[in-house]
């Protein structure tokens, strides 16, 4: 309990699961998250090079499932298909990431801080439609 994972400026190099227990990530200026068995976070590692943007620490032992970034692209290099599907993914992934910290408005009322718990829908919605067809 207690451990920290990781801190704010700290550069990311890898993406989670949380295997079991609870995790507290704390952004400024938010109220404190928890996370437990089956969540994600620091996804945005595995497609752009990313900073943690807040602090994620231990609230009990836990067990984290850890996809190192340089470990995941030789991974999905290997297979055309899965190369393919992967690169699918990452681009609407970076791209709506993009679009919601404001990279591609000129105007900032709709314009949210990003965190390392970001999850973008319509990237996953390409996984679901690829495992539908």
């Amino acid at each position: 309990p207690n451990d920290i994972l990781f801190f704010p400026g700290q550069k990311a190099s890898a993406m989670y699961f949380t295997v079991s227990g609870t995790l507290r990530y704390q952004l400024l200026g938010q109220e404190d998250r928890y996370l437990s068995s089956t969540e994600w976070f620091c996804e945005a590692a595995l497609w752009t090079d990313w900073v943690h943007q807040g602090r994620m620490q231990a609230v009990e032992s836990s067990v984290l499932l850890q996809i190192d970034r340089v470990a995941f692209q030789a991974a999905v290099s290997y297979s055309h298909f899965d190369m393919h599907q992967a690169r699918r993914y990452g681009t609407e992934f970076v791209f709506r990431m993009n679009e919601q910290a404001g990279f591609l408005t000129e105007t900032t009322d709709d314009d949210v801080q990003l965190s390392d718990i970001l999850r973008i829908d319509s990237a996953i919605e390409l996984i679901e439609d690829l495992k539908a067809s």
